[in-house]
């Protein structure tokens, strides 16, 4: 069963990393975050609330440059950071692919990437976050592919991760969240629940940066705890961030969705409850 269960981890982070490359339900938490005593930032919901119990840190600055540094990603976390998300030793960290990636050092089953950019190379991460449903058995047909393409490259966050939110509702397995505060223009939130490990997809927006965490976790870390974590380490990265910098991450839409899951045990015990998302 570990050696199943192994591939079945090992398959999802190249999925993760290849859709880099390839570049509502909405639920408060009810409970008490164990990684970090720090509240997740108010949901979107008739009334936007701003959280003041997160900092506020201001997005980076766009200014004019000619030369624009390329980024290194494991510069902006350490392995103690990632081994509070893992809640044990954490492997050395590997950069791949614009992207920063460690694994529980005792079987590699678990993981968090992390991974930032800006203005059209976000298209990377917003892709990845697409793909990752679709591999989590959200239907992403070729309407719905037609719609976000546009708002991908538009750098319009709010209307491409809202598509997405409205594209998960129903699936068994998923549920995925858009909150606004903390210093965050927006932030999106999928939670992925499946028999033995529990994954997570994090992406904080300021301006038109955005700081993209994916972790892979046992099934004892509870989505608020995690929530909770992957908030307070992109606080944190965002203050890492240079004012200006580049990464290497081609940007293809995926052209059509996975005729069947291929990820055999994902959970289908997760209930979305039905809600209507407001603008903030």
């Amino acid at each position: 069963m570990n050696k199943i269960v192994r591939s079945i981890v090992i398959c999802t982070i190249g999925i993760l990393l290849l859709a880099c490359n390839l570049g509502n339900a909405l639920a408060p938490a009810k409970d008490a975050a164990t990684a970090e005593p720090l509240e997740a930032p108010s949901e979107i919901s008739e009334t936007v609330q701003q959280t003041p119990s997160l900092p506020t840190i201001q997005a980076p600055a766009q200014p004019d440059t000619q030369s624009v540094p390329s980024a290194d990603p494991c510069s902006w976390i350490t392995t103690a950071e990632v081994e509070v998300i893992l809640a044990e030793p954490a492997s050395a960290p590997k950069a791949m692919s614009g992207a920063c990636t460690f694994s529980n050092a005792k079987d590699n089953l678990y993981m968090v990437s992390i991974g930032a950019a800006q203005d059209k190379e976000t298209s990377g991460f917003l892709q990845a976050q697409a793909i990752l449903l679709g591999f989590a058995g959200v239907r992403l047909d070729e309407p719905i592919i037609a719609k976000i393409k546009p708002l991908s490259e538009a750098l319009d966050f709010k209307g491409y991760f809202t598509e997405l939110v409205l594209a998960s509702k129903g699936a068994p397995a998923v549920q995925a969240k858009l909150f606004t505060g903390g210093g965050n223009d927006l932030v999106y939130w999928a939670w992925l629940t499946a028999q033995s490990r529990r994954q997570g997809a994090f992406v904080a927006v300021r301006g038109t940066t955005l700081v993209n965490i994916n972790l892979v976790v046992a099934d004892t870390q509870t989505e608020e705890s995690m929530l909770a974590a992957s908030t307070t380490l992109a606080n944190e990265i965002f203050t890492r961030l240079p004012v200006k910098f580049s990464v290497v991450i081609p940007t293809v839409m995926p052209a059509q969705q996975p005729a069947e899951n291929p990820i055999p045990t994902l959970a289908s015990a997760v209930e979305i409850p039905t809600a209507t998302l407001a603008p903030p």
